[in-house]
């Protein structure tokens, strides 16, 4: 099934606008890199201040059909950003307004819980350094958001009443706040931090297809260099049912050791990360809390662990004036365990990566092959693919043309079932002269299911990108 998207992203000294399939950011509180169909334009005038603004449709519409086809009103939005920075910290203001289009559907039952929403989300943030080093930030978001803008206006809502000249409230309104402050001390071979942020539940804006909210976290981080080693560190925890209404509760641990050494030939890198969740799940009736919790069905304490250790390095084999080759190579492992009234289960993946490349500089041709290798397990299911792949780029013509070839093969290997494969071939090309440039993607993919019953797979890829850059004196 054909899919084509249309994005120009024209740029003009500190001048950038968007037209057509774009996506934004201002804040995770307003807009977050929802996609919209429209017009946006950012401005960065000065290294002091930048602006933005854009407008557009945030989703189509879609009618309401008998054979069950869930309705969606069409979504339009639009906002504005603006920031200032000065040499001791910055501020900046956002804002998000969206409004669901009541008569782009012809008719919608109010059975379906399908209602016409509007959103209106505030964000300012600041950040101020003391002495040199140390600094305050501060963020702090608004959101309020009406389920059904058809209910009637009401003149007040209880603490929220500064809404009401921006966006009346209906019945269904519902307001929403968060925040984060944190400090940061940088000295000359030592730094500390700590954050703290809180987003009530519910919290949500039109601007982001997901918005954290319903959580409490304190994080604490610090970075020293001893012997040329570089050492980071951190450590934090989390909570949610801030409200003590959800019928289970999370508290979550969390902490990570990064180190890092490098010479110009060589060097490595290792981390580790945990992250240590227990879930209660309430009793449903609160007499039960009195009897014993072997003889409590509904009460489930459930602990889960997550293990994460990375290691990494590159070895520079050698560097001449004609050629020059390196090695660098990966190694993760993810360990889970789910620790219930049911007992504990283990699961893990591993992943593995090694990578050889050989340039010759005076030919402008690059050669690399790589290898990689994944295993998965979890209770009574193995999985492992491997495969290697080899890529050549070469420059022609003064580094005007650019043009590579890659081919990749995967074999995946699972204890049930049949083994299946995936095959890729990709070719890139680019040309630039003076003030234009073009470059054009090709890639075919084949995925074998091994199996007569899943239909086996192949995608054809293109892509062409024009660019053309102009100055005015």
């Amino acid at each position: 099934q054909p899919f084509n998207r249309l994005s120009l992203s024209p740029a003009y000294k500190w001048l950038t606008a968007h037209i057509g399939h774009s996506s934004m950011t201002f804040s995770p509180y307003t807009l977050g890199g929802h996609s919209f169909f429209g017009l946006g334009v950012e401005a960065r005038p000065s290294s002091q201040w930048e602006a933005a603004a854009m407008f557009g449709e945030l989703r189509k519409a879609v009618e309401y059909t008998k054979e069950g086809r869930t309705p969606v009103y069409q979504r339009l939005g639009g906002g504005a950003k603006a920031k200032y920075t000065h040499k001791k910290g910055y501020a900046g203001f956002s804002f998000f307004r969206s409004k669901d289009r009541r008569k782009s559907l012809s008719a919608v039952p109010d059975s379906l819980g399908v209602y016409p929403e509007e959103n209106l989300a505030l964000h300012l943030e600041a950040s101020q350094r003391f002495f040199d080093k140390i600094s305050l930030t501060g963020e702090i978001g608004a959101s309020a958001l009406t389920r059904d803008y058809r209910q009637p206006r009401e003149k007040s809502r209880g603490g929220y009443s500064f809404f009401n000249w921006m966006f009346p409230a209906a019945q269904s309104t519902e307001f929403f706040k968060a925040f984060k402050v944190g400090t940061q001390y940088s000295g000359e071979r030592f730094s500390a931090g700590l954050e703290y942020e809180r987003i009530d539940p519910g919290y949500h804006t039109h601007g982001s297809y997901y918005s954290n909210n319903d959580l409490e976290r304190m994080y604490l981080t610090g970075a020293t260099s001893l012997w040329n080693i570089q050492i980071a560190v951190s450590a934090g925890v989390e909570r949610d049912d801030l409200a003590k209404q959800k019928a289970s509760n999370m508290d979550r641990k969390v902490g990570s050791l990064s180190l890092s050494y490098g010479q110009k030939t060589w060097g490595l890198n290792a981390a580790y990360s945990n992250f240590s969740t227990v879930t209660n799940v309430k009793p449903y009736l609160k007499e039960l809390e009195e009897i014993g919790p072997y003889e409590n069905p509904d009460t489930l304490n459930y602990v889960q662990t997550v293990n994460n250790m990375n290691l990494g390095g590159f070895w520079a084999l050698s560097s001449t004036k004609t050629r020059a080759q390196s090695l660098n190579w990966t190694a993760a492992y993810n360990r889970t365990s789910d620790d219930s009234y049911q007992g504990n289960q283990l699961s893990g993946v591993f992943n593995g990566t090694v990578s050889h490349s050989i340039s010759w500089k005076e030919l402008q041709l690059n050669v690399a092959v790589n290898g990689n290798f994944n295993y998965q397990h979890s209770p009574g299911i193995y999985n492992s693919t491997y495969g290697a792949g080899t890529r050549i780029g070469k420059m022609f013509w003064n580094k005007k043309l650019s043009s590579s070839v890659g081919i990749n093969g995967n074999m995946v290997c699972p204890n049930v079932g049949k083994k299946s494969s995936i095959f890729t071939v990709s070719a890139t090309g680019g040309y630039k002269l003076k003030s234009h440039s073009v470059n054009l993607r090709a890639a075919y993919m084949k995925r074998d299911s091994g199996s007569g019953k899943v239909r086996d797979i192949q995608e054809l890829n293109f892509s062409c990108v024009y660019n053309y850059t102009f100055s005015s004196k």
